[in-house]
């Protein structure tokens, strides 16, 4: 007892220095919680204007690997009204030439209808994001791949074969990991 009495002062400091450190880190990392959920609920208020009024959105995935295990999907979320799944996932500028963009994004259902990405940007908050329209709510439960390609493997003709094989293809399996 006489050693916390002795230092008595010595601990309450290091206990507010632990406090003043620990309150900022805690508010930082919440604001970029915030920052990064407000980012994508305004690009797709954006997009989806036309509706009007407050759009619900529904977490359909959270923290899957890719097929390599070397990349993650952080959140995806389907936006019901507006026909929409929007994913953020690891920096796809880590896995690419830094001088090349994100190249393309498909969603493939298990009937194999394609969905391509309207969006897909590299953004501040260390992530890429990936936004998808005209994905019906019925389809949503059925998507079996998140694929994001490199731009020099985007197909002229714009038709993806999900079958193909691409040596930097990343690929997220979305059966069984639904949130």
């Amino acid at each position: 007892m006489t050693i916390l009495k002795d230092h008595k002062g010595h601990i309450a400091q290091a206990l507010l220095m632990v406090i003043l450190i620990a309150i900022p880190l805690f508010y930082f990392s919440q604001k970029v919680h915030d920052i990064r959920s407000d980012y994508y609920t305004e690009r797709m208020t954006a997009i989806s204007e036309k509706i009007g009024g407050e759009l619900e959105r529904q977490v359909i995935w959270e923290d899957s690997k890719d097929e390599n295990q070397s990349s993650i999907m952080y959140t995806a979320y389907y936006y019901p009204q507006a026909l929409s799944v929007v994913c953020r996932t690891t920096p796809v500028i880590y896995v690419r030439d830094q001088n090349t963009p994100p190249g393309a994004a498909f969603l493939v259902s298990d009937s194999g209808t394609i969905y391509p990405a309207t969006v897909v940007e590299d953004t501040e908050y260390n992530a890429t994001l990936l936004i998808f329209e005209d994905v019906p709510s019925e389809f949503v439960n059925h998507l079996a791949y998140l694929d994001i390609v490199p731009s020099q493997e985007v197909p002229e003709n714009g038709v993806y074969n999900p079958s193909q094989v691409i040596e930097d293809r990343i690929r997220y399996s979305l059966q069984g990991e639904k949130a």
